[in-house]
């Protein structure tokens, strides 16, 4: 599309810090053009450079990103019980809002959609793989024997010091 400009710099006014309007208009179509025309423009810092506006001085983080996976998320989920005339603070609300830790509610709302990589799961994603559980060897590896039928899964759960009463919950069926 741009074959002679590459660098971000060669669609301002030389020796300014503005926008060269009229290239842009020529070189992007109406949308794009309003779109880069909003972009203010920073002081110069030095040459070009990749730069992610979420990070810290421009720099990519995994934790913003999680972070805005989240955020993100609860929006999702938000406008879609809107949407659907629901009570927005019915459904996922309860999860997004607990006081828990994000990790925590990413990993309860993947259980939930399924979205754990337990060996079931991927298999069904086409991997040709056994379904039996890499850990105990024993029943079907989906996610309600990764979290909570698996003896080693159990263990974790006693092990660790937050109050699971629900790990003796009977898990007899996954159709509960």
């Amino acid at each position: 599309m741009l074959p002679s400009l590459s660098k971000v710099h060669e669609l301002m006014q030389e020796n300014e810090r503005t926008w060269n309007e009229d290239l842009i208009d020529i070189e992007f179509g109406k949308d794009d053009a309003d779109c880069i025309k909003s972009i203010a423009i920073r002081a110069p810092k030095g040459p070009d450079a990749l730069e992610w506006h979420y990070g810290r001085k421009g720099r990519f983080s995994i934790h913003i990103t999680y972070e805005l996976c989240l955020q993100h998320l609860v929006e999702a989920s938000t406008s879609s019980s809107h949407a659907q005339g629901k009570n927005p603070r019915v459904g996922w609300q309860f999860l997004w809002q607990a006081k828990v830790p994000p990790r925590v509610k990413l990993l309860a709302w993947r259980a939930c959609q399924e979205a754990i990589p337990a060996c079931y799961n991927i298999k069904r994603r086409g991997l040709n793989i056994s379904t039996s559980c890499i850990r105990c060897g024993q029943e079907l590896d989906d996610v309600l024997h990764v979290m909570l039928r698996c003896s080693f899964s159990r263990q974790v759960w006693e092990l660790s010091s937050l109050p699971w009463r629900w790990i003796n919950f009977d898990v007899s069926s996954s159709e509960d």
